[in-house]
């Protein structure tokens, strides 16, 4: 999180851009006072979500899944959280050479309709790994709160026989469009032509983003629709962030 300082600053902005846009006859002390209740309100029904979803597994018991399904999603969340780059056992870089990977680009973009990032490789096993940053600062907020839902027309379609569009959260939609641009390079030009297996995974705004991100892929190169029978091969584009998880 930022300084106090900048802190106040960022939120006296959206201040002031708030009482340029509505039509409100309440005053600046009114405003922010109703901003920091919207920030106790969302922090509040978050925590009454992970409550009621806690509840429901307790309910439900332990599910019978297949191994296969889950295999190898605990390493996908861990994955996801670094890249917060917070992990007090060590850096982004150390902890993806700990799993022999080369970090290869990390983004550390705070701006609206941006989402952190990076991209690391596995030489050895031949896989790339693509991680997305979630909220975690004010920048990343207000790009949550761009939620009109809209509809994109796709490229074409990212599954055989699939849509041609989709409706989608404006704010994700915008900062996948911009990640996707970053990341299309890295895959027509390296992991498709060496063959690597690409996982793409990322935690709560990271992971709308980077399932986005596997869907505008798909739609802009036919090669991934056609060399994977399914999400999650060798061959394809497996998503596994912890929120969004195309299966």
């Amino acid at each position: 999180m930022a300084s106090l300082s900048s802190l106040s600053q960022k939120l006296q902005g959206i201040m002031n851009v708030a009482s340029s846009k509505l039509s409100s006859p309440m005053g600046p002390i009114e405003l922010r006072t109703a901003l920091l209740i919207l920030f106790q309100l969302v922090v509040q029904l978050k925590e009454q979500r992970a409550e009621a979803r806690d509840s429901l597994y307790e309910d439900c018991g332990v599910p019978d899944q297949l191994e296969t399904e889950m295999k190898g999603l605990d390493e996908s969340f861990e994955f996801a959280d670094w890249a917060y780059d917070e992990d007090p056992r060590g850096t982004l870089t150390e902890n993806l050479r700990r799993k022999g990977f080369s970090l290869l680009r990390h983004d550390k973009t705070a701006l609206p309709g941006y989402v952190g990032h990076y991209v690391a490789i596995n030489p050895e096993k031949k896989v790339a790994l693509i991680g997305v940053k979630g909220t975690s600062n004010i920048e990343d907020f207000l790009t949550d709160l761009a939620g009109n839902v809209i509809t994109h027309k796709l490229d074409g379609p990212f599954v055989p026989g699939g849509a041609s569009e989709i409706r989608v959260h404006e704010g994700i939609l915008i900062s996948a469009k911009r990640l996707t641009d970053i990341i299309q390079p890295f895959v027509e030009e390296l992991f498709l032509p060496a063959g690597y297996r690409i996982i793409v995974t990322g935690h709560s705004l990271g992971a709308g983003a980077g399932t986005i991100l596997g869907i505008l892929l798909r739609s802009r190169l036919p090669s991934l629709v056609s060399s994977a029978d399914s999400v999650g091969t060798d061959e394809g584009i497996e998503d596994n962030g912890n929120e969004g998880l195309l299966k």
